[in-house]
């Protein structure tokens, strides 16, 4: 009778001990997620960033050109940032919110 004792609290000692491990990896994996979450929060940002920025230099460029053929300083250039600053505004406000579709699928 003391083996099968000595036995059952091996395992009831080993059963805890697996217990722990698994609760460990379980909070170890959440910290991983939420790491994964806010770098890849970062890249969508920063990408909504580079968006909003090139279509303003885009228009700008593009305003500068039509100013420098048509010899109309500076109001295609103006325009065309204006222009550049609302194309940028709708195209950083739909990669957020693909990025917030994204982010509710997972």
């Amino acid at each position: 009778m003391s083996d099968e004792n000595d036995i059952l609290k091996k395992i009831d000692a080993l059963n805890e001990r697996a217990n722990e491990i698994r609760l460990r990896n379980k909070i170890e994996s959440e910290e991983e997620k939420l790491e994964e979450s806010s770098t890849a929060g970062e890249r969508r940002g920063a990408q909504a960033g580079s968006e909003f920025l090139a279509s303003i230099i885009g228009g700008a460029i593009l305003g500068y050109g039509i100013d420098w053929m048509f010899d109309i300083q500076p109001w295609g250039m103006l325009t065309f940032m204006v222009l550049g600053f609302v194309s940028g505004t709708y195209r950083a406000q739909a990669t957020m919110h693909e990025s917030d579709e994204k982010t509710e699928k997972e």
